[in-house]
């Protein structure tokens, strides 16, 4: 196994955790999307909130030149957004 598919196996495992973690209000389910060609990774969240729906991007992993790059971003109704979480690796 070379250094991108230890790369991708270990960040799809880490998302893969998290997604095991519960939403804990309403009913919404965490899923991890994967696309190795693109070298992306996402985890989202989808359902409902009571009468609100919930649909967004928890965290984005993206390998680029060989090296990761974490987004995770906090978007608000509003359309507004808080970006929360931006690591680039050495």
């Amino acid at each position: 196994m070379d250094r991108l598919d230890e790369y991708r196996q270990f960040i799809e495992n880490i998302l893969d955790s998290y997604a095991q973690i519960p939403y804990p209000y309403g009913q919404v389910k965490n899923s991890v999307i994967v696309d190795r060609e693109q070298n992306n990774f996402l985890l989202i969240h989808e359902g409902w909130q009571g009468p609100q729906r919930i649909h967004g991007c928890i965290v984005h992993v993206e390998i680029r030149d060989g090296r990761e790059n974490l987004d995770s971003t906090r978007w608000y109704r509003n359309g507004n957004y808080r970006r929360t979480c931006r690591i680039r690796s050495a």
